[in-house]
């Protein structure tokens, strides 16, 4: 069937296949969606895009409780250094209130380098990784949105497959992809009713997951 390839997504084929297009040749909708499940909406946000959206606006008269929660649930013992580079991250997008979830072996680290957050400790693995979220991690109608990812390993299956049963917008970033594709994408997220924000390394790895093409849209 005259469908997209997986391989002419892919970066290592890239300087074999060269520029792929899409060219329509009459295969009705019906035909493919009968074959294959019917592609997720996707919108690409780019630089452009996302600078439109700045500054935010926000009132004269408010305080950190009123501008967002965010949770990010980060780290390993082999990447420590991930949750303190995506907590960084996480306060400059201007959320008013971040709770961190890490290996409870990591707490007194993110303690010293991230003071204004709250950090959560998690049960770990025997390999370093977080083994489950406690109870304050998974009380997900306390956040206004959920970041997951950098550097869980790809050991974290648990933790994602959890993460991914949150109402409230979400962004899955490095081993949270891979467990992700894993799990099965299109099916996985297909059963979610809130915005999922992926951030691959690059738009061929995206299509990938999706096997379908991305077109730039306007995210209203």
């Amino acid at each position: 069937m005259g469908l997209w390839k997986p391989v002419y997504f892919q970066d290592q084929a890239l300087a074999y296949t060269g520029i792929a297009e899409k060219i329509d040749f009459g295969i009705p909708l019906k035909d493919i969606f009968s074959t294959i499940p019917q592609p997720i909406p996707l919108q690409l946000l780019h630089k452009t895009l996302a600078l439109g959206f700045l500054p935010l606006p926000r009132p004269q008269l408010t305080h950190k409780y009123q501008q967002g929660h965010l949770l990010l649930i980060a780290g390993s013992h082999r990447y420590a250094g991930a949750s303190i580079l995506s907590s960084n991250g996480a306060k400059a997008s201007g959320v008013g209130m971040l709770s961190v979830a890490v290996p409870e072996s990591l707490k007194p680290l993110l303690v010293g380098k991230i003071p204004d957050g709250l950090v959560i400790d998690c049960p770990v693995s025997e390999k370093g990784v977080i083994a489950s979220l406690p109870p304050l991690a998974t009380d997900f109608a306390s956040y206004d949105i959920i970041a997951c990812g950098p550097g869980l390993t790809r050991e974290a299956t648990e933790v994602v497959t959890r993460v991914l049963e949150a109402k409230c917008p979400l962004v899955l970033d490095a081993d949270a992809l891979n467990i992700l594709a894993q799990l099965g994408t299109v099916n996985r997220l297909s059963k979610r009713q809130n915005a999922t924000v992926l951030t691959p390394p690059s738009r061929g790895v995206l299509s990938v997951f999706f096997l379908i093409s991305i077109t730039p849209k306007r995210i209203e």
